[in-house]
């Protein structure tokens, strides 16, 4: 008897059970999987002319598919929702089992709750979504959920009256799970209608088998998220409350509706369930759109987006790039590490267009290496069903042009190769360049480019839409394209978004860039007596640190140890190193001269950096705080700036009566300016 006559037995025989548990054997996982269903009580599986909508919750921690990680609604000073007609079972005591079947029956969609437990992984901690993380020698499955989820949206719709495609598909999660059901939704946005959290946790999870697997910063994830909405929420007292604030606040303005809810609420909870659902139901009843334009990343060798197919060789850590995807190009590139612009090896990759192309006609392809700055063109001839295959090396990447039968002259915008990201000083105005290619064999005359933003209490655009000659296969630099001045508006994350639009001949082109621009406040100098260059030296330094549970002493003792060299303290050619500073005065009151690591963020008057690595450390409950292990570029001057501008997360932990611990935790960003003397520096050559 298959699961879903079984099933249709089950409606039959006990309309009352209000929700269901549904084991299937999972071919992606190899293994048998479980997952419960909570119907609205009139729900009739014979009536197949009424839909349902389907929203997937993922667990948090030591969870399962038939409770998070609470034994009942009494761990949060709550009582479950009371549903009238609905018959009691003692799983409605147990989070949040009550608030998923009241609200599937009262708004008539179907609620799924994912199994995230992986069998023999972490027993002893939370053991879900990602047994890289916890356990590096792991040897069994991947157990990659971001491909799982295919295959469970596959199950429900064979199962169930459903609303089938991703017209009728939402991922919403809390903790672990918050952070789990935003890389999956990530990683399909071409699936799922809408997408949601509920105080995610903050820890950069490794992810993947090796050798490819890479830690997953769910806040470099907005490059993902064009047409796909997103809502982030969060309690008042929650100790993880700051990274779902600085979460939403570098989603605003990305390109695609982003909310946030700050419920009136303790504990790590999942609060407001309905208002979170609400969210979804609102993008149930609109249809879903594919963007004229995209960005992409994906840490897997394979995968596919928005109709695109992507095979590559990849074996080793790091992404595979898609950026402003248009019909009529694309760029193409490997990263190491986001923001940072350090790529990946040399690797093959194979794009697969949809079919959107004219079958069996020839286009032009035109690529700009970034290797070699060199500009070529092909012929290439889509198959019988109009799609094309474009195939690159990898390495730092190529910006793609496709012209051809009705399709606009490719203009593409250049990336900056050291570092993404943007950074402008809090009450400076300053004027920004950039750079574009046209990849067409015409000249383009009077192509308009434009800059906007959503963020305008964070940034204010003086410069209105100006016209350039753009010769064939040349980059050409758009000089004080925007001047626009910052305002420091927050102390989590503040910072905005540029929109750089393009127009030619009274037409816009679908393609639009846009560049995170951080606001920062007052840049602090320090002193150099204050900063340390590791350059495979070690030293024992004073670090503000925590274990969960022994809040009471977090001041410590660390050996520092990085850098690659001869650890003399100065950067020398051949050598990575890393910068320390010390700080006087913390975030937290305790926090007195202790040394903290940084990454560099550029911006007026800093020098340039390669980032090679980055080293983590988990010393507090938070995310791990961050150590960029860098180089100077072969062809960098003595002339040029002697000072590095940097970021370091300064962590502050608050005595509280947050109904949960003791304590929460709060991450501040500062930023300072390290004078590296130019002659304790040798400059690679």
């Amino acid at each position: 008897m298959n699961i879903r006559r079984i099933l249709l037995l089950a409606f039959s025989m006990f309309i009352f059970i209000s929700f269901t548990d549904v084991v299937h054997y999972s071919k992606h996982f190899g293994t048998n999987r479980t997952f419960r269903v909570f119907t609205p009580l009139d729900y009739d599986p014979a009536d197949t002319a009424v839909r349902y909508p389907v929203i997937c919750y993922f667990h948090g921690c030591r969870g399962s598919y038939y409770k998070d990680g609470f034994t009942s609604y009494a761990d949060g000073d709550t009582v479950p929702p009371s549903l009238p007609g609905r018959i009691h079972h003692p799983e409605y005591d147990v989070p949040y089992n009550a608030d998923f079947e009241r609200y599937s029956d009262l708004n008539k969609v179907i609620i799924v709750a994912v199994d995230g437990k992986i069998p023999g992984y972490d027993e002893d901690g939370c053991g879900v979504y990602y047994p890289y993380h916890h356990e590096p020698g792991w040897d069994k499955n991947d157990y990659n959920f971001s491909l799982y989820i295919r295959e469970l949206f596959q199950v429900v719709d064979s199962l169930y009256n459903t609303i089938p495609g991703p017209q009728g598909k939402a991922i919403t999660g809390l903790s672990y799970g918050g952070h789990s059901s935003m890389w999956v939704s990530a990683a399909n946005p071409h699936l799922i209608r809408s997408c949601s959290q509920f105080g995610h946790s903050p820890h950069y999870y490794r992810a993947g088998p090796p050798p490819i697997t890479t830690p997953v910063n769910v806040q470099e994830l907005w490059r993902n998220y064009r047409n796909l909405p997103f809502r982030g929420s969060t309690n008042t007292m929650d100790y993880l409350r700051d990274f779902s604030e600085q979460t939403s606040a570098v989603f605003k303005g990305a390109g695609f509706p982003s909310e946030f809810h700050l419920a009136d609420f303790c504990r790590h909870w999942a609060g407001d369930i309905p208002e979170q659902f609400d969210f979804h139901m609102k993008y149930f009843r609109s249809e879903k759109a594919t963007p004229e334009c995209f960005s992409y990343i994906n840490f897997y060798p394979d995968f596919d987006v928005w109709g695109y197919r992507v095979e590559t060789e990849k074996a080793e850590e790091g992404w595979t790039y898609l950026r402003d995807v248009t019909e009529n190009g694309f760029g193409l590139y490997t990263r190491f590490r986001f923001p940072f612009g350090k790529s990946c090896g040399n690797y093959k990759i194979k794009v697969t267009s949809p079919p959107v192309y004219l079958p069996c006609s020839f286009y032009a392809i035109s690529r700009y290496n970034y290797e070699t700055g060199n500009v070529t063109s092909t012929p290439v001839q889509a198959d019988s069903l109009g799609r094309l295959v474009i195939e690159t090396g990898g390495g730092k990447g190529d910006e793609i042009g496709i012209s051809g039968n009705g399709l606009s002259s490719p203009v593409l915008f250049i990336a900056d190769t050291l570092h993404e990201n943007l950074y402008v000083e809090a009450g400076s105005r300053i004027s920004l360049s950039f750079e574009v290619i046209n990849l067409s064999s015409s000249r383009l005359d009077s192509v308009v480019f434009s800059c906007t933003t959503e963020n305008t209490e964070a940034i204010c655009i003086e410069t209105g839409p100006r016209a350039y000659d753009l010769e064939p296969g040349k980059v050409t630099v758009l000089h004080d394209l925007v001047t626009l001045t910052g305002n420091f508006t927050s102390r989590n994350r503040n910072l905005a978004y540029l929109r750089l639009g393009i127009h030619h001949k009274g037409k816009p082109s679908l393609r639009e860039r846009i560049i995170q621009v951080h606001i920062t406040d007052s840049i602090k100098k320090i002193s150099a007596e204050n900063f340390m260059i590791f350059d495979g030296r070690s030293e024992q330094l004073p670090v503000y640190r925590y274990d969960w549970g022994d809040w009471n002493n977090r001041v410590r003792l660390e050996t520092i140890s990085e850098g690659l060299g001869n650890g003399n303290g100065v950067a020398e050619p051949g050598e990575t190193f890393s910068v320390w500073i010390r700080i006087p005065e913390g975030e937290d009151p305790v926090d007195l001269d202790t040394w903290h690591p940084v990454v560099p963020v550029g911006g007026q008057g800093s020098m340039d950096v390669h980032v090679e690595n980055v080293n983590e450390y988990l010393w507090s409950t938070g995310r791990p705080l961050l150590s960029a292990q860098m180089r100077f570029p072969v062809n960098h001057a003595g002339n040029q700036s002697s000072t590095l501008n940097v970021q370091s997360e300064l962590v502050r932990l608050l005595p509280a009566n947050d109904c949960h611990r003791g304590s929460v935790d709060r991450i501040y960003i500062h930023y300072f300016r390290v004078p590296l003397r130019m002659d304790k520096i040798i400059i690679d050559n």
